[in-house]
């Protein structure tokens, strides 16, 4: 009701990653309504296909300027993240292995990087600051959906990792309270947290690092 929408915000979200790639990260408007047949071969095939939709093809309108002086974090790069894959949105990027290294073994087709190859990461960065995008499951069209916060800028700590055949992320306490310290370093304003465990105390090393 107040139209808060987290304009000037950075949101740190400490989990397993994020998509580089995903349309709800970036810093540049999402080209909307576009024509049946410009979403066909025919649009790419033919010289007239190419020529009429053309205005809805490359990046949108730049939304977002350049980061907070006073933001100090970087894009650390890897398998499957490249520099480029940072943006006036998603402000930052590192990864954390140290520690998860030291007591397990990660699966080979995780990325050593901040990509995300377990898909929880990207999902509460979106819940949480995604920009307003078209969805579509495998090509059906959803509708339009966003974060809570659709102007917040966005930083990643990995630090949650696959193990061998697991479908979910698992996480080094070592590495946990390393990425809370790095976060509240860069600069940012809220560190989402999403992470869980059994240990019911208030006097493990994250929970000393996030009070």
């Amino acid at each position: 009701d107040r139209g808060l929408t987290g304009e000037g915000i950075i949101i740190g979200i400490i989990d397993s990653g994020i998509a580089p790639d995903h349309p709800s990260m970036s810093d540049r408007e999402q080209i909307r309504n576009i024509p049946r047949l410009c979403r066909s071969n025919w649009a790419e095939e033919s010289l007239l296909g190419r020529w009429l939709c053309s205005k809805y093809r490359g990046p949108g309108k730049l939304v977002y300027d350049q980061p907070p002086d006073d933001w100090r974090g970087v894009c650390e790069t890897g398998e499957g993240f490249n520099e480029e894959d940072c943006n006036n949105k998603l402000i930052g990027a590192r990864f954390f292995r140290a520690g998860f290294e030291a007591t397990s073994d990660i699966d080979p087709n995780e990325f050593n990087s901040p990509a995300d190859a377990d898909g929880h990461g990207t999902h509460v960065a979106s819940i949480a600051a995604g920009n307003l995008v078209e969805a579509n499951i495998y090509g059906r069209k959803i509708g339009q959906i966003r974060g809570m916060a659709p102007r917040a800028r966005v930083a990643i700590y990995k630090a949650c990792w696959l193990t061998p055949g697991a479908t979910r992320a698992s996480c080094s306490s070592a590495d946990l309270q390393k990425a809370i310290e790095m976060a509240v370093i860069d600069g940012v304003d809220v560190i989402s947290y999403s992470i869980g465990d059994r240990d019911f105390s208030l006097s493990d090393p994250e929970d000393l690092a996030l009070l």
